[in-house]
C-alpha cells in the first residue's frame, strides 16, 4: 500500500470573495507556503526539513492532515515512537470517514510492532554492552602476582628431565643381524630339507618265508 501525504485542505477563498477582492488571511497564506516547501522537501527525501516545515505549518494552522504529515516524517526517520504518537493524534483529531484515517490506524499498528522490536534489540545490545564492561573491569581487578626474586627463583626445584622416548627395536642393529641369521637358517634348512627329499632311498630286502616252519625246526 503506497504511503502517501495526507493532502491538506486548508479553505479555500469562494468566488464570491474573490469577486469582491477580499483580502486572503496572511496567517492561511503563511501556512499554505510552507506546506508547499514541505511538500517539495519531503518528495526529495529531506525528511528533517519536511518534518520542520510540516510543524511550523501546524503551528499556524492546527489541520490534522498536518499530524498525519509530521506522523509520516517520523516515520520515514526511524522515528518510530513519535511516529505512533501522532499518526494516534491525527486519528483522534479526524472523523472516521476523513481520508487517510483507516491507512492511519494500520501504520500506527506497523510502528507500534517497530518500536517494539527497536527497543528488544537495543536492550539486547546493552545488556551484552554491560555483561563486556563488567567481565573488563573484573580483569582490571584481579590480583597480579610479582615476579620472583633471586632469592626465590633459586628456592624452586630443577625441571625434570627431559623424557626420552626409547629407540624402537627395529631401528637396533643387532635386531636385524638377528633377522638375517634366522632367515639364512630358515633358507638353509629350506634347502638341506629339499636336497634330502630329492636323494633316492635304498630298499632292503628281505626274505619271505614260503611255507610255516615243522615244529622240529625242520622245513
Amino acid at each position: 500500500m503506497p504511503f502517501r501525504l495526507a493532502l491538506v485542505l486548508l479553505l479555500a477563498l469562494p468566488p464570491t470573495a474573490l469577486a469582491q477582492k477580499k483580502k486572503v488571511d496572511p496567517v492561511e497564506q503563511q501556512a499554505r507556503g510552507l506546506f508547499g516547501e514541505a511538500q517539495t522537501a519531503y518528495d526529495v527525501g529531506e525528511f528533517e526539513r519536511a518534518l520542520t516545515l510540516y510543524s511550523d505549518a501546524y503551528k499556524l494552522k492546527a489541520l490534522p492532515g498536518f499530524l498525519f504529515n509530521i506522523a509520516q516524517c517520523h516515520r520515514q526517520l526511524g522515528n518510530y515512537e513519535r511516529a505512533a504518537f501522532f499518526y494516534g493524534r491525527f486519528i483522534d483529531n479526524s472523523s472516521t470517514t476523513a481520508p487517510n484515517v483507516a491507512l492511519a490506524r494500520e501504520l500506527l499498528s506497523d510502528v507500534s510492532r517497530r518500536q517494539a522490536e527497536k527497543e528488544a534489540a537495543e536492550k539486547k545490545a546493552a545488556d551484552r554492552k554491560a555483561a563486556d564492561e563488567e567481565a573488563a573491569r573484573r580483569a582490571a581487578d584481579a590480583p597480579v602476582a610479582p615476579p620472583l626474586t633471586p632469592a626465590e627463583l633459586s628456592t624452586l626445584p630443577p625441571p625434570p628431565p627431559p623424557v626420552v622416548e626409547p629407540e624402537p627395536v627395529t631401528k637396533k642393529a643387532w635386531f636385524w643381524v638377528v633377522v638375517g641369521v634366522g632367515v639364512a637358517a630358515v633358507a638353509t634348512g629350506v634347502t638341506v630339507g629339499a636336497v634330502a627329499a630329492s636323494q633316492p632311498r635304498e630298499v632292503m630286502y628281505v626274505p619271505r618265508m614260503t611255507s610255516l616252519p615243522d615244529i622240529d625246526g625242520r622245513r
